[in-house]
């Protein structure tokens, strides 16, 4: 369940895919045509937040691989290594500004309405995108505000010009605005002059609330750490040579020749003048089919990356294309491979050798 993220369409050239957890939340409502709707509504809100977002990023010539919707908000993968604190800034800043804009309109939209189920509706969708909208700038990670106070200390303060320094220290405050919400989850149910369900999908709320911004502090941290020390790594530190070019067309079971002890070594074909990559596929020759499955049918395609790149610039590429490597080539030969794994040990040691 955990890969089938679909990607639904393009807005904008920009690949739109929905995480599996909205595919559920989706599937869920379908027990009420009301929650249906809403959820929906809560989907194009979200998206048209992300296309803030993209639609900034791609106007400052930044590129923009895809966006990926959550329930509690969405993400858009952008080429972080060539934007400026000014330009996060403007970047994280237009997305709560356009729920916020949203907001606006459905707030007038409300004052025309007569009392009745549509107003209330259309009230609720109201709430919704003014509460996106301010929770988006609480200063915490993953949340856009977390961006705007880092971008903000950089382009102001000397000591937050770098911004590992910078993340840090808006690092700590996320770490607060987590516990924060936690307590206020205990808090809450526990909170007189109210009913049981009240409170409990209170709690609850903030629960998810408190998670969300433990986890996506902890990823932003770590990927601020991995991007600093990966200025401290050589490209042949991490390039190897231990992998296998076959041809796509042979059958699965060709991979036994790859692998030892049951670990298959990376496996790499070409297709189409695009590289793909095969690995942790069990090969068990004793379920043989009639017609059995190509190797080209378990590939992803993997970034390639020409001469000598940083490790920084392979990092990034292998983040933006949610890939489990890379090839480097040299002309037209193929200097090496660069998997996620290994590379992600490689600055894991360095990072323990610094500390």
């Amino acid at each position: 369940m955990a890969g089938f993220s679909p990607v639904i369409g393009k807005i904008f050239g920009i690949p739109l895919q929905l995480h599996w957890t909205f595919v559920l939340l989706l599937i869920f409502s379908l027990i009420s045509p009301v929650l249906f709707a809403y959820i929906v509504l809560l989907f194009a809100f979200v998206t048209i937040h992300e296309i803030a977002h993209s639609v900034t990023a791609k106007r400052n010539g930044i590129g923009v691989k895809r966006i990926v919707l959550y329930p509690l908000g969405g993400g858009s993968l952008i080429d972080m290594n060539k934007v400026t604190p000014d330009l996060e800034f403007r970047i994280s800043a237009v997305g709560p500004l356009s729920n916020i804009f949203m907001g606006g309109i459905l707030g007038l939209v409300v004052i025309f309405l007569p009392f009745g189920y549509l107003r209330s509706f259309v009230q609720l969708l109201f709430l919704v995108n003014i509460l996106l909208g301010v929770l988006n700038i609480v200063p915490a990670f993953p949340l856009d505000g977390g961006r705007i106070l880092r971008s903000f200390l950089q382009s102001r303060y000397r000591r937050f010009k770098d911004q590992t320094s910078a993340t840090f220290f808006v690092s700590k405050i996320s770490s607060v605005c987590a516990g924060g919400s936690f307590a206020i989850a205990i808090v809450s149910l526990f909170m007189p002059g109210s009913s049981e369900s009240y409170r409990i999908l209170l709690s609850f709320s903030f629960l998810i609330v408190a998670f969300y911004i433990y986890a996506g502090n902890k990823s932003e941290l770590y990927s601020s750490y991995a991007n600093k020390l990966s200025e401290r790594v050589k490209i042949s530190d991490v390039l190897s040579k231990d992998y296998a070019l076959v041809d796509g067309s042979d059958p699965i079971s060709e991979l036994h020749k790859y692998a030892k002890d049951g670990i298959l070594k990376p496996v790499l074909y070409k297709e189409g003048g695009k590289f793909f990559m095969v690995s942790k596929v069990q090969i068990n020759l004793s379920q043989r089919r009639s017609s059995e499955p190509r190797i080209s049918e378990f590939g992803a395609e993997i970034p390639v990356l020409l001469h000598n790149p940083s490790v920084k610039d392979v990092l990034n590429a292998i983040w933006l294309e949610q890939t489990p490597g890379a090839v480097v080539m040299r002309g037209n030969a193929i200097r090496g491979l660069i998997t996620r794994q290994h590379l992600e040990y490689i600055i894991a040691l360095h990072s323990s050798q610094k500390l």
